[in-house]
């Protein structure tokens, strides 16, 4: 019996199969005996497919192997006689359409009958889209045995297609707690089995500088350390130990982008501005209003001390540290300047920042915050690359070509829009 699962259609149904997302279209060949996963299975990988895909083609037989301790060999199709009627797994691209773009990438179909799997996409992406959705159809065969090491996967026919092609992103803030290279990776590795393609990487806070700037050592020698943090569910209370030096080395933010890009992930690195700034203050106290006694903040929470908008070395300082983050995130056409919870408390107090308003024409703080956004969207905007902030950069008006972010509600983005 064959049965369409449209659950996938239905945002208030739940799918038959353990996939997550849900595909765009499954049909479930009930009663059909399951594809069997042994020894002998293989991984046929065409020519053609293995110029663009062979890295895909290893990544699932690694999977495979972790989850099942079966080694399957990938094998071109004249190298074994069975490959066409045998135990075997087919990874194929086929030649794009007119039309095909990047949504179009992204999809992929999948078969699997009693004797064979098929995964076929016109790109490397789709392709690992498809082997991710096999991995999770994997399971352990029905034996009544609880001992048992047989592995099957159900017979399915899929069609799918991402909804949202362009932007399906998880956060992460290493500001406030640091995680080392392996726990990033691991990290994109799950973004990787959910079909996620943006990594936003928040690597600047008040709390910590987490990355290597050489022009700026001292971002990392004093801004990747903090005296104490708070206690696990307590916001009020710090823990006594020192917190650091914790930051990535320009090596190994390239092996994370590498890493990161290999499974058609984009990274979008986050460099706070102007506020949540403490640790860069910390380090080069002459870009604040005040110009001294800045520390790294332990507690969580919004604090007082931001960039002087009215202080030249402030729009330097953040050229140059741009200008080295853009040739790590080379093919990353979004930079995320936060541009959150800045009080306006210090800019109201200061006399360069006043001097700026009055000189710029500017009717505010609020104003000298959308002056802020702009000079630096500008910047990005001649190197090829477009800003992206939280929702607070719609203070004072909307840089030209900036994108929103609205972590508040959905008020933000509908303004945006």
């Amino acid at each position: 019996a064959i049965t369409k699962d449209t659950s996938s259609d239905d945002p208030n149904g739940k799918s038959t199969l353990p996939i997550i997302p849900n595909p765009r279209e499954v049909i479930v060949i009930k009663d059909a005996p399951n594809f069997p996963l042994s020894s002998s299975t293989r991984i046929v990988l065409p020519d053609e497919t293995a110029k663009v895909a062979q890295f895909e083609a290893d990544l699932l037989s690694e999977f495979i192997r972790a989850r099942t301790g079966l080694v399957l060999p990938s094998v071109q199709p004249s190298t074994t006689s069975d490959t066409s009627t045998g135990n075997t797994i087919h990874l194929v691209i086929r030649k794009s359409s007119e039309g095909d773009g990047e949504k179009q990438n992204q999809a992929y179909d999948l078969s699997v009958t009693s004797n064979k799997v098929e995964i076929t996409s016109c790109h490397a992406a789709g392709l690992l889209y498809g082997i991710q959705t096999l991995r999770q159809l994997l399971q352990k065969e029905s034996t009544g045995n609880p001992n048992s090491n047989l592995w099957c996967i159900p017979c399915v026919t899929i069609k799918d297609m991402p909804r949202f092609h362009q932007w399906r992103g998880l956060h992460l803030d290493v500001g406030r707690h640091f995680f080392p290279v392996q726990d990033v990776k691991r990290f994109i590795d799950l973004m990787s089995l959910y079909k996620y393609n943006v990594f936003h990487w928040h690597l600047t806070e008040d709390q910590g500088w987490r990355i290597e700037i050489d022009k700026y050592p001292l971002l990392t020698a004093i801004g990747s350390k903090r005296d104490a943090t708070p206690v696990l569910n307590d916001r009020e209370n710090l823990d006594g130990k020192p917190y650091g030096p914790y930051y990535y080395t320009k090596d190994e933010v390239r092996e994370i982008v590498a890493y990161a890009e290999a499974r058609h992930i984009k990274i979008v690195p986050e460099i706070e501005m102007p506020g949540h700034t403490a640790a860069v203050l910390a380090a080069y106290p002459h870009l604040g209003c005040v110009g001294k006694d800045y520390n790294v903040k332990c507690y969580w929470g919004v604090d007082y001390e931001v960039f002087c908008a009215g202080n030249e070395d402030t729009f330097e300082f953040l050229q140059d540290v741009l200008s080295e983050v853009m040739t790590l995130f080379s093919n990353s056409e979004f930079i995320h300047i936060g541009g959150d919870e800045c009080p306006k408390k210090r800019w109201r107090e200061c006399p360069k920042c006043q001097r700026r308003i009055k000189e710029q024409g500017l009717d505010n703080e609020k104003s000298l915050q959308s002056y802020f956004i702009r000079r630096i969207e500008t910047f990005l905007n001649a190197h090829g690359r477009r800003l992206i902030g939280w929702d607070e950069i719609l203070e004072g008006g909307l840089a030209p070509n900036a994108a929103v972010m609205s972590w508040r509600g959905t008020e933000g983005g509908v303004e945006a829009a």
